[in-house]
């Protein structure tokens, strides 16, 4: 047991001198020659034109979902209409709250649409571990088509939760409250998926 040890320390202490005597500690770093220029290994090359209006479209796309994404999730928390004391009263804010909310799910879709869309510079790359990446045109097409389909599911659930209650007042509420969790939920998937816009 003792020898094992006494080998595995040497050979530690072995490599740890290695490391300090070309320079590799990142306590230590190479000296330089008298003369010379330090290199900095984070350098990168410069961004091409195309690189940095690519970069700068996906940032405002990016802040305008995040912006849209955020204001929702903090509408939520706050809580939907805390101050309404009648049926009617509830389904007059929540109306109101879910045009609210609609136009966040709309801004924030929008901008990962968009997003999916630009063409990025080193898109044309040879295929990778899961084969050769979709065109940017068959992306947004998928994603246009997915979305019709969640529209369409969207309507018909928040159609049932109405159907539900038919025939009371609270009927509505309940349409519009399925209207609101669902655009809301639908915004937290879409975060999951689509995690470059973080």
């Amino acid at each position: 047991m003792w020898r094992m040890s006494r080998i595995t320390l040497l050979g530690c202490t072995f490599v740890a001198g290695l490391q300090l005597a070309v320079g590799q500690s990142n306590n230590h770093p190479m000296p330089q020659e008298a003369g010379s220029t330090p290199k900095s290994t984070t350098d990168k090359p410069a961004l091409t034109k195309h690189e940095q209006d690519f970069f700068a479209r996906l940032a405002i796309f990016k802040e305008q979902g995040r912006r849209a994404f955020s204001d929702e999730i903090a509408r939520e928390k706050a809580g939907d209409c805390p101050h309404a004391v009648s049926t009617y009263d509830m389904n007059m804010c929540l109306g109101r709250e879910m045009e609210m909310t609609a136009a966040n799910y709309n801004a924030y879709v929008g901008a990962v649409r968009s997003a999916q869309g630009l063409k990025n510079p080193g898109s044309d790359a040879a295929s990778g571990p899961s084969s050769k990446p979709l065109s940017k045109k068959h992306l947004v097409k998928d994603f246009d088509e997915v979305e019709i389909a969640w529209q369409a599911f969207h309507k018909a659930q928040c159609s049932a939760a109405y159907d539900a209650y038919k025939g009371g007042t609270i009927a509505p509420t309940m349409s519009l409250t399925c209207h609101l969790e669902l655009m809301r939920n639908h915004m937290r998937e879409l975060e999951d998926i689509y995690q470059f816009m973080h």
